[in-house]
């Protein structure tokens, strides 16, 4: 009997331990399940995460969407309408460069309240202006012309420097970043070719462009355009009282038909145009035209063509050409396209592929 109770015992033993054992390695077995499919999710998010690129003004936003496409998240601090001299930053400016794998700005002092946190931000930051391929105007002064955008050769080298510090950083996408350059580099080609032959309708007399502040030195050198403004290239600079009275007499020396507001810039600073006007009126019995505004440091609210570096081009050409020559720009100039056009004509081309 107690033979019979001792083997029951240490069957009963026998038999826990098996269950025991079977319970711990299948415990395990579901928590290897639930590591290896853990590790298998942060893998994919991981590797579908794209790199962050954060741009300063508007005109380097829509570019660096144009050159990156899907391949890259592409944010821009600044907002339509904002005047990048006087962009005071923001507490998450800050929050975006430290998180950001690239970032993309103008560079001789054109942001100059947030030059201090680009320099911080170390080599993953590009001062797109400060190639040495870009002539600048006044470069032995402290701060030279930033305005360099607005000749489309110089703003070729801004594509060509973002396309391969983004081939760098995502090198998977090396022939897509290409071919996306290159189709946005053939529109920028197109639209100069356009602009020159658009500019022959203006009178050689009439070839003077008089803005609020002096954004288009590089513009005028491009295409044959006297250019002058009441303000110096900083619209933190403080108009000379003789100004106004200069421009009027120029004026009305060379009988020109029109003079411009900008977009971005203030109102006061657009009234110092209407006093061109006003005086050369006055003093010299001189009728001018106020035309624009033009595009000068920001782009237009996207979801218009003008909210485009292409679409903000074509707008100036065409209120430069009509407001100078008295006759409508060619057809070119006249294109209404979506948001970011350039964009849209990319995408076809890629699908086609």
């Amino acid at each position: 009997m107690k033979v019979r109770v001792m083997v029951l015992i240490l069957l009963g033993l026998l038999i826990s331990v098996t269950l025991s054992v079977s319970c711990s390695s299948k415990q395990k077995t579901e928590e290897n399940k639930t590591t290896d499919g853990s590790d298998s999710k942060q893998n994919a998010q991981a590797k579908d995460k794209k790199p962050l690129v954060v741009c300063t003004t508007t005109f380097i936003t829509d570019m660096a969407r144009n050159v990156a496409g899907d391949d890259a998240d592409v944010i821009g601090i600044m907002k339509p309408g904002t005047d990048p001299h006087t962009y005071a930053p923001r507490p998450d400016d800050g929050i975006r460069m430290r998180r950001a794998d690239l970032i993309l700005a103008n560079g001789l002092h054109l942001e100059s309240n947030i030059l201090n946190m680009i320099r911080q931000s170390g080599r993953k930051r590009i001062l797109l202006a400060e190639d040495d391929r870009i002539q600048v105007r006044d470069a032995k002064k402290a701060a030279g012309d930033p305005h360099v955008w607005w000749r489309i050769d110089y703003f070729i080298r801004f594509v060509e420097q973002t396309r391969d510090a983004l081939v760098k950083l995502v090198p998977e996408a090396a022939e897509r970043i290409r071919n996306r350059s290159e189709n946005y580099l053939s529109e920028l080609k197109e639209l100069h070719r356009q602009t020159l032959f658009a500019f022959q309708s203006i009178p050689e007399e009439q070839r003077m462009l008089i803005t609020s502040h002096d954004a288009f030195y590089y513009f005028g050198q491009a295409y044959g355009l006297k250019v002058d403004a009441v303000l110096g290239i900083s619209t933190e600079s403080q108009a000379k009282a003789a100004e106004p009275m200069r421009l009027a007499e120029m004026t009305a020396k060379s009988n020109i038909r029109a003079i411009f507001h900008e977009t971005s810039v203030s109102m006061a600073q657009n009234n110092l145009v209407d006093s061109i006007k006003n005086l050369a009126k006055m003093k010299f019995n001189h009728e001018l035209t106020i035309a624009g505004p033009l595009f000068s440091d920001s782009l237009g609210e996207p979801g218009v063509a003008e909210g485009s570096y292409i679409g903000a081009f074509k707008a100036n050409v065409r209120m430069i050409v009509e407001a100078l020559s008295n006759a409508k720009a060619p057809a070119f100039f006249q294109e209404k396209s979506g948001g970011n056009g350039s964009r849209k004509t990319i995408e076809k081309t890629e699908k086609g592929k």
